[in-house]
């Protein structure tokens, strides 16, 4: 994530070409092998084992090696080998950066920290920031809930968990917008959920027909062509999965909820409330916005 907003900024910047960019991005993802991979290279897990621990992520909100290590397929000193192995999208982009000439380390260093001055973020942040976690730049983006701390965590958990599984069943690649009011596009459709309990929520997420086709096929791993009732079915499922975790962990807040059956809608005005957090955010070249009415 952080290797697409640096890459923007270089290129917002005219320090790389757009060309440039996405010549990177590509050779990155030759680069990087994801840690199911490497650990069936190593002979540490077999692929059944692989496939049962992705399986297990649709149900709890942990990392492939914390499941892995948890069900005893691996061991702590293995994990750390794997981790030592899997090279860091934004260090093999750095390193494409120099390699193919675009800039030198100290540019490099140069650049890193006007970017970190240009996002206002602490050291601390900004590390995290690299490290490809969510919350820093959630927490720019996050409107004010004065005298409502809980709304705010509330808000706050489900927009990480929901970029996490985005980035983790669909595509690393993503872009975080701004927060702001609703805003849908003619033709749009919304996968909806309803959570009820202390803290009543309607969870949608939204976007055109080629960017939900986009999300299902990644999802379901299968090449959809038509946004037909399979289609519908897949998102629904994915916003389910995704909500099925976020009300075990409402839970740390004091929030307890249960879900009522997802559905797909192109009726943008049922999901409109004045009471409204909406976020957009981008996958490559399609535009999606996450909305929680309360």
């Amino acid at each position: 994530m952080f290797t697409q907003y640096f890459g923007n900024y270089l290129y917002e910047s005219s320090l790389i070409s757009m060309a440039q960019f996405k010549e990177a991005l590509l050779q990155i993802k030759d680069k990087r092998a994801k840690l199911g991979v490497l650990a069936i290279q190593a002979g540490y897990m077999t692929p059944l084992q692989v496939e049962e621990t992705i399986s297990t992520q649709l149900q709890i909100d942990k990392k492939f090696g914390e499941i892995a290590l948890q069900k005893g397929y691996i061991t702590n000193n293995q994990l750390e080998s794997l981790l030592a192995k899997q090279v860091s999208p934004f260090a093999v982009f750095s390193q494409i950066m120099i390699d193919n000439g675009y800039m030198t380390y100290s540019k490099l260093s140069e650049y890193l920290e006007s970017y970190k001055n240009k996002c206002g973020m602490s050291d601390e942040s900004f590390t995290q920031f690299q490290g490809d976690e969510i919350a820093p730049v959630i927490e720019q983006i996050m409107p004010g809930y004065a005298g409502n701390p809980q709304r705010a965590a509330i808000v706050k958990s489900y927009a990480e968990l929901f970029i996490r599984n985005i980035m983790r069943f669909v595509n690393e690649n993503v872009t975080i917008g701004n927060a702001d009011k609703a805003e849908f596009s003619q033709g749009d459709w919304l996968s909806c959920q309803e959570l009820y309990g202390t803290l009543p929520i309607i969870s949608s997420f939204s976007g055109s027909e080629d960017a939900l086709l986009y999300i299902a096929s990644k999802f379901a791993k299968t090449d959809y062509h038509h946004f037909d009732l399979l289609v519908r079915d897949v998102l629904g499922e994915f916003l389910n999965c995704n909500n099925g975790i976020f009300i075990a962990n409402a839970q740390e807040y004091g929030v307890d909820l249960d879900l009522r059956p997802q559905y797909i809608t192109d009726d943008i005005k049922s999901a409109q409330t004045k009471d409204m957090f909406s976020m957009h955010f981008s996958i490559d070249d399609y535009q999606y916005q996450l909305n929680l009415a309360f």
